[in-house]
């Protein structure tokens, strides 16, 4: 129960204190800034609050980065335009991305959301602050892809010019949050995996071990304790690959870096307080 108090405090006070950051920038930084600049502010600001809220000041979650990891700057400094890859085990990964990925990265990078998140409460309008894009899809049932096709034009046009001026996506390939197993990677969708070919993008894996533990799929919030554990890697891309093969092959990839994941921390090790 104390869990599931802390939680609630912790997770309303990230959502509603990043909602109050983004709006005061906008507002009062709106005369002397692009809105380009303004929406990097909100994800930088956003990505803090999370870390100060959901990490560092709460009694019952760790987050490290695993041994083998590279280093962000390997990734934001090193060769090629980044573009991130996440398995999606829970509604919580978003948040620990954040929380995770340096202030001074987090600047560049946007993300995609299922489109009825841009409507929540303080949430929604975080999203829109933060300039991420709707996936505007026709159904929230799972395993059901299709999107509204003249809708999601629009935003795949705006996507398309925030990567061609040197932005950087984080995205979630499997498409819907993962409510088999953490250990097995869902079949990546070849939208995600077209983007970073078309742009010819260096193409980081993102995994995350611990985070369903936290907030498991039935529950409407977060509500136990864990040790986060991620790793960010790079991932080979052959060009040669037409899309279908070549999101077949980053999957076959993140699978083979998820088993060592689990292997490295021998799950399940994370263990829940209730």
């Amino acid at each position: 129960m104390l869990t599931r108090i802390v939680w609630a405090v912790s997770f309303g006070a990230g959502v509603v204190g990043a909602w109050i950051a983004g709006r005061l920038i906008h507002m009062l930084l709106w005369p002397f800034f692009t809105h380009k600049q303004l929406r990097g502010f909100t994800v930088s600001a956003t990505g803090f609050i999370w870390w100060l809220t959901m990490v560092a000041l709460h009694p019952f979650i760790r987050l490290e980065a695993l041994p083998d990891s590279m280093s962000w700057s390997e990734a934001f400094e090193g060769p090629g335009q980044p573009i991130f890859f996440q398995n999606h085990s829970s509604m919580l990964d978003g948040f620990i991305f954040s929380a995770a990925l340096p202030m001074r990265y987090a600047i560049r990078v946007r993300t995609l959301a299922a489109g009825y998140l841009f409507s929540k409460p303080f949430f929604g309008q975080l999203l829109t602050d933060c300039g991420n894009f709707p996936v505007n899809f026709k159904s929230d049932k799972l395993g059901v892809f299709s999107t509204d096709k003249d809708a999601q034009t629009k935003v795949s046009e705006r996507m398309e010019t925030f990567v061609a001026e040197g932005g950087c996506l984080s995205l979630y390939p499997e498409g819907q949050v993962n409510r088999g197993s953490y250990k097995t990677i869902q079949p990546f969708r070849r939208g995600s995996v077209a983007v970073a070919q078309k742009h010819k993008l260096a193409v980081y894996g993102f995994l995350m071990h611990g985070v369903a533990d936290a907030w498991p799929g039935k529950e409407p919030l977060p509500c136990f304790g864990a040790t986060l554990r991620y790793k960010l890697f790079r991932l080979d891309v052959d060009a040669t690959l037409e899309v279908a093969d070549l999101a077949a092959s980053l999957e076959k990839q993140m699978q083979a870096e998820m088993d060592k994941v689990i292997a490295a921390v021998e799950a399940p090790s994370s263990k829940k307080v209730n």
